[in-house]
């Protein structure tokens, strides 16, 4: 989400704001650029922890990145800019994709054909719905979290 026009900015930065409160667990997915987020992420990240709330706190968050070596650098500066924003990212399993040679893992719609990958994402949505609901419960986490 670009904020790019001041007359509409609130309105829109409130809209993602509501959806931000309304989610019980955040996926974030994102590419690769020059070894970093996005501009489009991390201005999200940026209007989401603005004014006397921050909607980021104590989100169960997992991550996903797709790059061209997978994605790990990206993933490493979310997870910096997480720390101030109090997210709870799922430390594993976490999903990085690279498009180096990719051996048929999208077809050409970019949906995911590979069923390894498949069951990566599977896993890691698994996990990030019961450590969500550990959070919640106020539960004890464990370790491989």
């Amino acid at each position: 989400m670009m904020i790019s026009e001041r007359e509409s900015a609130g309105e829109q930065v409130a809209a993602f704001k509501a959806q931000l409160a309304e989610a019980d667990a955040l996926l974030i997915a994102s590419p690769e650029h020059n070894f970093s987020l996005t501009a489009s992420l991390k201005n999200a990240l940026d209007w989401g922890s603005r004014g006397p709330r921050n909607f980021w706190k104590d989100k169960p968050t997992g991550v996903c990145a797709v790059g061209g070596s997978g994605a790990i650098q990206s993933q490493m500066e979310l997870r910096k800019v997480a720390v101030f924003l109090e997210l709870r990212i799922l430390n594993r399993p976490f999903l990085s994709v690279s498009l180096r040679n990719d051996g048929g893992k999208f077809d050409s719609n970019g949906d995911v054909t590979d069923v390894g990958l498949q069951a990566e994402a599977g896993a890691m949505v698994a996990e990030l719905q019961r450590y969500t609901v550990a959070l919640r419960a106020g539960g004890a986490l464990d370790s491989k979290l």
